[in-house]
């Protein structure tokens, strides 16, 4: 799989430096911020191999933040709450009449750390691609997926 199928940046070498020296939890997970329309969202880490002041992102999560190539991101450790349900909803009735949509769900967020409540994401079954809404996520309006058992919602496209 791919970087755009899932919600892991790479993050320079000082960023694992600078976080070491906190008490984070595992998996780590960091809050993306766009200081242009104040959009935020999560995720986990791939690698920190990245250039210096640099931040690798899915062009998914770019297009649901607003960004450009070269935006300027504020990117913030933090510490989720597992998740315990999430309601999504798809943008088309094809992914309803999948023969199994929740098998395809659950392939997706496989590779995902977090969730967070307005983002869309992508969910790929065989050579289609579907787009699903978060509309909510408890506890919190973001949640970490990693180890955790989730009851999902989906509402009607």
């Amino acid at each position: 799989p791919s970087m755009e199928e899932s919600d892991k940046i790479y993050l320079p070498q000082s960023a694992f430096e600078e976080v070491s020296l906190r008490h984070v939890n595992l998996p780590m997970t960091f809050e993306i911020r766009n200081p242009v329309n104040e959009k935020k969202t999560h995720s986990g880490v791939i690698e920190f191999t990245a250039e210096e002041y640099k931040a690798y992102l899915p062009k998914w999560m770019m297009d649901n933040l607003g960004f450009q190539i070269e935006s300027i991101a504020d990117i913030t450790s933090v510490n989720l709450r597992k998740g315990k349900f999430v309601v999504l909803q798809a943008h088309k009735t094809a992914f309803t009449t999948l023969p199994d949509p929740k098998g395809a769900l659950t392939n997706t967020l496989q590779r995902f750390t977090c969730l967070t409540q307005g983002d869309t994401i992508t969910v790929r079954y065989g050579s289609s691609c579907y787009k699903l809404d978060v509309h909510e996520t408890r506890p919190d309006p973001k949640i970490t997926v990693v180890d955790t058992d989730i009851k999902v919602d989906f509402l009607p496209p």
